[in-house]
């Protein structure tokens, strides 16, 4: 249905248009992008969730008509990852709201909280999948799909023992899901031995096809390093490390070179790049 004079309205009375005309919540949009197969006619939308009726994320597939795009279109959930990680069990979490009950605009009423997730890890009854979409690409074969943290998605983290990771959907097999990698990017204490760090604090935020540059199958992902405020003792100063002596640090280092053979400071990074983190290429196995 269209809206008329939508390009007139602000923000918040386009939203109140939408909702007088039966507009689709998605809860949480985070990319989108083109079947390079069929780009005039579908595109793929993911969401995070976090919210009532999405709280782990979905993803969409959209179908426009390529002759007309204002003509009746379909929508389809390629998959809903509540309706397949949390059958098998139950989270006790606060799931937030992230539209005020009222309509009236605002602040959140229940921003969530982290809960636990018990039971699931069967096929059938519950099992680990791609939880809270944050970025997508797509090629002809595969589906690559980035996690982000939020507290539903956290608890499945912390159920099946894993960070926050990238999968792939298989486009040639009923989109099957495969866990590619973690990186070893979402828990920094492995890396400096501190503690009050938690899986899904780094994500991997932006991926993109590039089998026209690096070669068929390829993608060109990022790894963002959020900011780590939480002060930390690095160092054990143990006879199994005695040049490294146990030092308090207000910022945990960076994987960032600092040209002199050792690595910036996290605060040093954060002062030059803003965040750490890491462009890599990968190829997704199957």
């Amino acid at each position: 249905m269209e809206i008329v004079n939508g390009a007139s309205l602000n923000a918040s009375g386009l939203k109140a248009a939408a909702d007088a005309a039966g507009g689709f919540g998605f809860v949480r949009v985070e990319d989108s992008e083109f079947d390079p197969t069929q780009p005039t006619r579908t595109m793929f939308v993911a969401t995070t969730g976090g919210s009532g009726p999405n709280p782990l994320g979905r993803l969409y597939e959209v179908t426009m008509n390529p002759t007309s795009p204002t003509a009746n279109g379909t929508l389809n959930v390629v998959y809903n990852a509540a309706n397949i990680v949390t059958p098998g069990g139950t989270y006790n979490g606060v799931v937030g709201s992230l539209i005020d009950p009222d309509g009236s605009g605002g602040p959140l009423t229940a921003p969530g909280t982290l809960g636990t997730y018990t039971g699931g890890g069967a096929v059938g009854t519950g099992t680990d999948y791609c939880v809270s979409i944050d970025n997508i690409a797509v090629s002809k074969d595969f589906i690559i799909c980035c996690e982000d943290q939020n507290s539903p998605a956290a608890a499945v983290f912390t159920q099946y023992a894993r960070n926050g990771g990238t999968w792939s959907l298989d486009r040639n097999n009923s989109y099957a899901a495969k866990l590619q990698s973690t990186f070893n990017y979402a828990y920094t204490q492995s890396r400096d031995g501190s503690s009050g760090n938690s899986a899904g604090r780094w994500e991997s935020s932006g991926v993109i096809d590039s089998s026209d540059i690096f070669g068929p199958g390829t993608f060109v992902i990022n790894v963002q390093a959020h900011l780590q405020t939480v002060p930390a003792v690095i160092g054990t100063g143990t006879a199994a490390n005695p040049e490294f002596p146990a030092t308090s640090v207000p910022f945990m280092r960076s994987n960032c070179p600092d040209g002199a053979g050792g690595e910036l400071t996290q605060q040093q990074a954060v002062d030059a790049y803003v965040q750490d983190g890491q462009v890599m290429i990968m190829r997704p196995i199957p």
